[in-house]
């Protein structure tokens, strides 16, 4: 400290303050980074914290969630509809409306989950009138379909070119099998 205090008063007046002002300045910079940075930290913990409570309030529904998919388990007891069975229940109403040049059925993959698996399939109409929409739309909801198969998706498009009263339409419909 003293070889320290000795070059400082060596230096002239004016150096002395050049030193005192420069140390200055690099201290204010230091302290401005450093609130910075817990500022951030600070706005990180935050995000953290926000996450956990959301996190938290999932876990808290769980036991909710589990008891309805218990019940609805349950309901589905001896009727459990597979991708095999999806496919050939929507294929038999399918064929029902549609001829085969206007309706085509793709399957996508399984989704499984711990307690579940849902199968989709997906059918693409191709010049088709609004009433047969609405029959191949009614039919799923005869003898409790809907209790077993929904529609995850619909997308309906008139058919402008060809005739305003014609449409194109496809149907993402899905099922959930319930692990044993």
């Amino acid at each position: 400290m003293n070889a320290l205090s000795s070059i400082f008063f060596k230096l002239s007046g004016r150096e002395q303050t050049l030193l005192v002002f420069s140390l200055w300045t690099i201290f204010l910079v230091c302290l401005v980074k450093l609130f910075g940075s817990g500022l951030d930290t600070f706005r990180e913990w935050q995000l953290v914290i926000g996450k956990i409570d959301a996190h938290d309030t999932i876990l808290d529904q769980e036991a909710g969630v589990n008891r309805k998919l218990e019940k609805k388990r349950e309901e589905q007891k001896g009727v459990s509809y597979d991708l095999t069975l999806l496919q050939n229940e929507v294929d038999k109403i399918m064929r029902k409306f549609f001829q085969p040049r206007q309706a085509r059925l793709f399957s996508e993959p399984t989704k499984s989950f711990e307690k579940h698996s849902q199968h989709d399939v997906r059918v693409k109409l191709t010049g088709v009138s609004w009433q047969d929409l609405k029959d191949f739309m009614r039919e799923f909801f005869l003898d409790d379909r809907q209790r077993y198969i929904f529609f995850s998706e619909v997308e309906i498009d008139p058919d402008y070119k060809r005739n305003p009263e014609v449409y194109n339409a496809t149907f993402h419909i899905s099922s959930v099998e319930f692990s044993k």
